[in-house]
């Protein structure tokens, strides 16, 4: 291998939110043009990947997403460096400005949104709602880490808010409901230390009301993790909760908001049995990913472990083995499912998401994922010096004769800027209504050879190819001494 000498080359191949964040963090350091030349190399016109969007200027440049583009409120990460990116583009006045001045201001909090819900006779839509709570996402101080426990008291709020908040609990009774909850949780540790005391408000609270067991369970919750005896008083609660609530007349009455808190309380529990019986913590949740999380859910006494929640679960994260998303309980081992969510990263997963999100659960962006998230990203790299090369599509990645390093990189080149625009390259955004926007399809009064290149399918697809034929090979210790591979995992096989 040559001698590696002057300035360290980073390829990176791929625009996606990781390979974009790697080159932010890279160039975060004061300094990092003496030591590094990076050059971002991006199949078709366009930066995002998944998160990719366009404007179809055909069509009053209408956004055209890929799919459903929200970020959640525990993304504390992401909203970091969005944040910093907004305030750099604003601060230097790179052009072209932003319509949006900071990273909060390209965002909405949603608390409230519909979810479809299969199992109440046909597909029903379901209003889920959560609560506004303090902070920002990534502003300020990042949150401490929390173990377990605390984001199985959080859920437990979120849980308990819901059951006072909702329709049968409005006027006098539900206002009652919850000035009685506010004096169970207060006397809640003298209830613990006198058991004959426990025995009394228990019996009063089957006869005034189930309800109370919930917030019963929620106030002893906070000391019973490593008090076997404490662990059992909190599921008998919870059993008894789901008990009494399984024949309350809001069954009838309210029959969807019903079945979501019964759904959303007998999945809670579950998870909470879960955690106690199989001791789960930060630092061992991994050891149980060999189960789906469905399954474990199940070993841990979910009644109904595939509801409208877990749906939301696995479809969020595209847990599908093969795109099979049935559930066939009947069925023998790996037959049931064609699921495929790890049972502790997944249990941790939904924990963090709902314990420790920062003012909204879901937060949507006011234009486009790509105007929103990969405009400012795109033009506080290009102006701090990294390169951009589109059109440029990996076909293989050579690795050395003892297979530790990668060589080579093979890569077809689909387009070429037209000559008066080598120097410049390709310009790939433009401003809709003050917001600096991708398009759906090339620029391509930019290009070479246009028309035949608008007759191509796409050229965002790994199948097509393009026109020209030119393949380039770039070697290490010439083109480039690191790879960051930023192409996603799916990929990886075919190239």
């Amino acid at each position: 291998m040559p001698e590696l000498t002057g300035k360290k080359k980073i390829a990176i191949l791929g625009g996606g939110v990781g390979s974009m964040s790697t080159a932010f963090e890279i160039t975060n350091k004061p300094g990092w043009s003496d030591e590094y030349d990076i050059t971002i190399y991006q199949m078709g016109w366009r930066l995002g990947g998944k998160g990719a969007s366009g404007r179809d200027r055909a069509f009053k440049d209408r956004i055209c997403e890929h799919g459903l583009h929200i970020w959640e409120g525990f993304y504390e990460n992401a909203f970091r460096l969005i944040n910093a990116a907004y305030a750099e583009w604003v601060d230097k006045n790179y052009q072209p400005q932003p319509l949006f001045k900071s990273g909060p201001e390209a965002f909405e909090v949603c608390n409230i949104g519909p979810i479809m819900d299969p199992s109440s006779g046909g597909w029903q839509i379901q209003r889920l709602e959560f609560q506004t709570t303090d902070g920002k996402p990534g502003v300020g101080e990042p949150s401490e880490a929390l173990d377990f426990w605390d984001l199985v008291l959080r859920a437990n709020i979120l849980l308990v808010s819901a059951y006072l908040g909702s329709p049968w609990q409005r006027g006098l009774r539900g206002w009652l409901l919850r000035m009685a909850g506010k004096l169970v949780i207060a006397f809640a540790h003298w209830v613990e230390r006198y058991p004959w005391l426990a025995a009394l408000v228990e019996w009063l609270l089957d006869r005034v009301s189930g309800g109370l067991l919930l917030i019963l369970a929620l106030a002893l919750a906070h000391g019973a993790q490593g008090h076997p005896a404490r662990e059992e008083k909190l599921a008998s609660h919870h059993a008894r909760f789901l008990k009494w609530f399984r024949t309350h007349p809001a069954k009838d009455s309210h029959p969807d908001e019903f079945h979501i808190i019964l759904t959303a309380a007998d999945t809670l529990f579950a998870m909470i049995r879960g955690v106690i019986e199989d001791r789960i913590t930060l630092e061992n949740y991994a050891d149980f990913d060999e189960t789906d999380f469905m399954e474990w859910l199940t070993n841990h006494g979910c009644a109904e472990p595939w509801n409208v929640f877990t749906r939301l679960i696995y479809d969020g994260t595209f847990s599908y083995r093969q795109g099979r998303n049935e559930y066939q309980p009947n069925l023998p081992g790996p037959q049931r499912i064609g699921l495929n969510l790890a049972a502790g990263s997944g249990l941790y997963g939904v924990l963090r998401a709902v314990g420790t999100y920062k003012q909204g659960f879901f937060f949507k962006m006011r234009a486009g994922m790509g105007d929103t998230i990969f405009s400012p990203l795109y033009v506080v790299l290009k102006n701090r010096g990294v390169k951009f090369k589109f059109f440029h599509k990996v076909l293989n990645l050579g690795l050395s004769a003892d297979r530790s390093r990668i060589e080579t990189i093979a890569m077809e080149v689909q387009a070429k800027v037209k000559p008066e625009r080598e120097e410049a390259g390709y310009d790939p955004i433009y401003t809709v209504k003050g917001v600096p926007s991708w398009p759906s399809e090339p620029f391509w009064d930019q290009l070479q050879d246009a028309g035949k290149l608008q007759k191509l399918p796409n050229l965002e697809t790994y199948w097509n190819g393009g026109i020209h034929g030119e393949v380039r090979t770039f070697r290490q210790g010439e083109d480039f001494d690191s790879v960051v591979l930023g192409i996603a995992v799916g990929a990886l096989p075919y190239i």
